[in-house]
């Protein structure tokens, strides 16, 4: 590729990280901005092949910038470099048309896949076709913990990406939707991606409604396990 991979991030660190280890992994023709608002002139001046973005960033948040780079160059891909807390920002981005989200600190072999998978896209011209992000939704990374829920639709296929990322959060994760929909499917995946011992503990809570919680709640599923028990009334 003769262009080069343009990166965007206000921590130092981060830039030397992604870096060194797009260079280890041969890509040498790499670009490192550490000020959101020198990209646009840059790349009035250099258009990249690829641009890691940073969500946030001072002066100009990365979810700005990215609606001005779609605006003017749709065909570049992005990828959003994120923190953990930042996914639901994250999964907002991808909807606007970034290709793919890498979470900080920058795991080495998911960025380099990321990497490869949006420069082989742009390549060989599939970017100008469909989203990006569509073709994305279906290289999910641990594709046996979904194996119970069959889809081609590219709405669930985002939902597993994003399982994919909060399922190892210390955070409790809710699960909504009406009776059917497969909320305890979603909970199962979390629970299997989580790394967490112990078998996931489904308790129906439709028997206690009217007992102990003041809203119906049966069509809710609160999901963090293994859960622990104790006999007799809190």
């Amino acid at each position: 590729m003769d262009r080069p991979i343009l990166v965007v991030d206000d921590e130092p660190e981060i830039l030397m990280a992604v870096d060194t280890t797009l260079r280890m992994a041969g890509f040498n023709n790499i670009v490192t901005i550490n000020d959101a608002r020198d990209v646009i002139r840059h790349m009035e001046r250099e258009i990249p092949g690829l641009i890691l973005l940073d969500l946030n960033m001072p002066h100009i948040n990365g979810g700005r910038l990215l609606k001005i780079i779609r605006k003017t160059w749709p065909r570049i891909p992005v990828i959003v470099l994120t923190g953990t807390i930042e996914v639901d920002t994250a999964v907002q981005c991808m909807k606007i048309g970034a290709m793919d989200y890498v979470i900080k600190p920058v795991e080495e072999e998911r960025l380099i896949q990321s990497v490869k998978q949006a420069l082989a896209l742009e390549e060989t011209g599939e970017t100008g076709k469909k989203p990006l992000h569509q073709d994305l939704f279906a290289q999910i990374k641990n594709p046996a913990a979904f194996r119970h829920i069959i889809t081609q639709d590219q709405k669930m296929h985002s939902i597993f990406h994003y399982v994919e990322a909060i399922a190892p959060s210390l955070q409790p994760v809710l699960v909504s939707g009406e009776t059917g929909v497969g909320k305890e499917l979603i909970g199962q995946c979390i629970h299997d991606l989580s790394g967490r011992k112990g078998k996931l503990v489904v308790v129906n809570v439709a028997a206690w409604m009217t007992m102990c919680f003041p809203i119906p709640c049966s069509d809710m599923c609160p999901v963090r396990s293994p859960v622990r028990t104790k006999p007799g009334p809190d």
